[in-house]
């Protein structure tokens, strides 16, 4: 997608179509206003979390994750072409084991963050791939969706949605994961 660039400028003080998505700040000035596009990114990468990081911060002293519990997951990412480790990931969520619009897909709704070496970070809210079948179960390979909410360093200012969905577990020691982010980042113009 090629971004666009528009100047406009305020006429007789009034507010026109043109005006109106760069704000009124400058009611009574004749300069240009400057308005933005976006352009669409999309980034492809398998995450594989390491189960053996997850840690449940346990209310009742019980062996499994109970419903509303806090927990936290580490893994690591990597290009889905390559196969080389682009960066880290990090997940807090509430455990809940959720069977919701997707597809009775075990999931549930936290924070995300995935660190690409040296470039920042891109934060995700929503739904995550849970295991909530104790590792007794079969994986079920449904996208689940969540939402990019910003990011850090070369991502700050990114929106759009995430996509994950469930390749492979191996039960106590990882899940694989194909992941899908649609960004959309702001472009402004240099002055």
């Amino acid at each position: 997608m090629v971004p666009i660039i528009l100047q406009c400028y305020l006429v007789n003080e009034e507010i026109t179509a043109s005006n109106f998505f760069t704000g009124f700040h400058n009611w009574f000035d004749r300069s240009p206003q400057m308005v933005f596009a976006f352009e669409d990114e999309t980034m492809y990468m398998d995450l594989v979390i390491n189960t053996s990081t997850l840690k449940i911060h346990d209310l009742n002293n019980n062996k499994y994750p109970d419903t509303g519990e806090i927990s936290t997951v580490l893994g690591t990412l990597y290009n889905a072409d390559t196969q080389n480790e682009i960066g880290s990931y990090r997940a807090l969520f509430v455990w809940g084991a959720l069977d919701n619009s997707t597809g009775q897909a075990p999931v549930s709704l936290g924070t995300q963050v995935f660190d690409i070496k040296n470039n920042g970070t891109i934060v995700v809210i929503g739904d995550i791939v849970t295991d909530s079948r104790n590792g007794s179960g079969p994986g079920i390979s449904v996208p689940v969706p969540a939402a990019i909410a910003g990011g850090t360093g070369e991502y700050a200012g990114v929106s759009g949605s995430a996509i994950t969905t469930e390749r492979f577990y191996d039960p106590g020691k990882a899940l694989y994961l194909d992941v899908v982010l649609d960004m959309i980042r702001p472009f402004t113009a240099p002055e």
